[in-house]
C-alpha cells in the first residue's frame, strides 16, 4: 500500500514551483478597462488553485495504485507509453507501412506493364520495317 507522502513525492516534479498560480484570460488590460471595469482588486481571470489540482491528481493516482489500475510506462525518446499504447501505435504504423507497400507494388506493376507495351510496340515497328525492306 502506498502512502500519501509517496504519492505526493511522485507528483512533486510535475507541480514544483507552481503555488497559487493564476491564469489570465484577458488579452489586453486596456480593453478590459474600456468596458467600465476597475483594474484595482477586480479579476477577470480563471483562478486555478494548483494546490487543489495537485491534491486531486494525487488522490486519483493513489486510488489507481491501491486498486491496481495503473500500468507501467516506458520512456522512449520524448514520449512515455504503456504497453497498450505502444501496441496501438505500432499497429497503426504497421497498417500504414502495409498500405504503402501495396501502393508501391501497384506502381511497379504499372511500370512493368508500360515497359512491356513499349517493347511490344518497338518489336512491331521493327517487324513492319523488316517487312517493308523485304518488299523493296
Amino acid at each position: 500500500m502506498i502512502s500519501r507522502k509517496i504519492a505526493a513525492w511522485i507528483m512533486m516534479p510535475f507541480f514544483a514551483g507552481r503555488k497559487n498560480m493564476r491564469i489570465n484570460t484577458n488579452q489586453n488590460a486596456a480593453s478590459y478597462c474600456a468596458g467600465g471595469h476597475s483594474t484595482t482588486n477586480s479579476r477577470t481571470t480563471d483562478d486555478v488553485d494548483y494546490h487543489e489540482l495537485l491534491r486531486q491528481k494525487t488522490q486519483e493516482m493513489l486510488e489507481k495504485l491501491q486498486n491496481g489500475e495503473t500500468e507501467p510506462t516506458y520512456q522512449t525518446g520524448s514520449g512515455s507509453y504503456t504497453v497498450k499504447e505502444w501496441r496501438r501505435l505500432i499497429d497503426r504504423v504497421d497498417a500504414v507501412e502495409d498500405k504503402l507497400k501495396e501502393e508501391q507494388e501497384l506502381r511497379e506493376e504499372k511500370i512493368k506493364e508500360e515497359q512491356i507495351k513499349k517493347e511490344q510496340i518497338k518489336k512491331e515497328q521493327i517487324k513492319k520495317e523488316q517487312n517493308n525492306c523485304d518488299i523493296k
